[in-house]
C-alpha cells in the first residue's frame, strides 16, 4: 500500500511556514519569525491575526503521519529552532528539546522511517556536535503490526490485569498496521505507563521455551507497538504531511476504509484529509500536499462539506 512521493523543498516550507510558523506568531504578535519564512501569506494589511493564548516552545507539536524519509519534519526543526532562540534558549538545548518534545513522525516503510530517523539526529547534530552521545531517541517510527502475536498475557510473567487488558487491546488494534497505517484510530491510554510496566515484566519461575519467546520477542515488540500508540494517541498543533494517493485499493486497506470513512473514500488522500483532522489540537494546522480534485469533484462533496463544517 505504500506510495512513494517525495515532496519539493518549496512545497514542503510554505505548508510549514503557514501552519506551524503562522501557530507561533499568532501566539505571539510580537515574534520577529516572519522575517524569517519566505512563503508566510500575510492579509493585505500585512498582519496577522493574534490569538489570546500562551504557549511555550515546548508546547508546540509537528506531526507528520506519512512521514516518509522526513524532508517536513526536518525543514519544521529548522523552524522551531528559530522559536526556542527568539525564547532566549542556546541553540544545543533547543535542539535536545526539539527531538524529545516538538516533531513526531510515522510511516508504514521501514526504509523510509531510516531515512528520517537519521534526517532528524543529523540535523540535530548540526545545532549540538554532542548530540550523538546525549541517548535522546526521536519520536518517529516505522508502524509495527501485531499479526504474529495471539495474546498478550503469560502466566508467571504479566501480572497486572489492568495492562493486561491495555496489551490485549493494542495486539487488536495493530493487526494489518503495515498495510492501514496511521489511518488508524487509537484510543487515549497511559502507554507511557504500559511501556514502564513492559520493562519491569520478568518471568517469576523456570525459563521454558514460551517464556523464552515472549521475552526476548514479543516483550520488544509489544514496546514499539506501545510508542507508536502514545503517538498516535496524541492531539497536535500541526499535522503536515503529503499523504499517499490511491484511488484504486485493495485488500485489507480497501475493507478497513469502506467500513471506517466510506463517505471520504474516493482516493487515499481523501481518507488522510479527513483522518488527520482528529490528529489536531482545537485551534490547531492541518496542512496538506494534495491532488486539487477535491475541491470540485462530486465523489468529494461529503469531504468539502466535512472541512467547511
Amino acid at each position: 500500500a505504500a506510495t512513494q512521493l517525495f515532496t519539493t523543498d518549496w512545497v514542503v516550507r510554505y505548508m510549514i511556514d503557514n501552519s506551524l510558523g503562522r501557530y507561533w506568531i499568532e501566539r505571539n504578535p510580537k515574534s520577529k519569525l516572519s522575517e524569517k519564512l519566505q512563503y508566510l501569506v500575510k492579509s493585505c494589511n500585512g498582519e496577522i491575526q493574534f490569538v489570546d493564548e500562551k504557549i511555550s516552545p515546548q508546547e508546540l507539536t509537528v506531526f507528520d503521519p506519512c512521514m516518509g524519509s522526513g524532508h517536513i519534519l526536518v525543514y519544521a526543526f529548522d523552524v522551531l529552532m528559530e522559536i526556542y532562540k527568539e525564547s532566549g534558549y542556546a541553540e544545543r538545548d533547543a535542539a535536545q528539546l526539539i527531538v524529545k518534545n516538538n516533531i513526531f513522525g510515522l510511516d508504514i516503510d521501514n526504509r523510509a522511517n531510516q531515512l528520517a530517523y537519521f534526517a532528524v539526529m543529523m540535523k540535530a547534530r548540526s545545532y549540538d556536535r554532542r548530540f550523538l552521545d546525549r541517548d535522546i531517541e526521536p519520536n518517529v517510527s516505522a508502524i509495527v503490526e501485531t499479526n504474529g502475536i495471539s495474546k498478550f498475557a503469560f502466566e508467571g510473567i504479566t501480572n497486572n490485569k489492568s495492562q493486561n487488558r491495555i496489551g490485549e487491546y493494542l495486539i487488536n488494534v495493530y493487526k494489518d498496521a503495515k498495510e492501514i497505517g496511521s489511518l488508524i484510530s487509537v484510543d487515549m491510554n497511559d502507554y507511557t505507563a504500559f511501556i514502564e510496566y513492559l520493562n519491569n515484566c520478568t518471568l517469576a519461575g523456570q525459563m521454558s521455551i514460551e517464556s523464552d519467546h515472549w521475552l526476548n520477542e514479543i516483550k520488544p515488540s509489544m514496546r514499539k507497538v506501545a510508542r507508536q500508540a502514545w503517538i498516535m494517541s496524541k492531539r497536535f498543533s500541526v499535522v503536515c504531511t503529503n499523504p499517499p494517493y490511491m484511488n484504486k485499493l485493495e485488500g485489507n486497506l480497501k475493507n478497513f476504509v469502506i467500513e471506517e470513512f466510506k463517505p471520504y473514500s474516493g482516493d487515499l488522500f481523501s481518507v488522510f484529509v479527513y483522518r488527520n483532522f482528529e490528529f489536531c489540537k482545537i485551534n490547531g494546522y492541518s496542512a496538506f500536499m494534495t491532488p486539487f480534485v477535491w475541491m470540485f469533484i462530486k465523489s468529494y462533496e461529503k469531504l468539502r462539506d466535512y472541512i467547511i463544517k
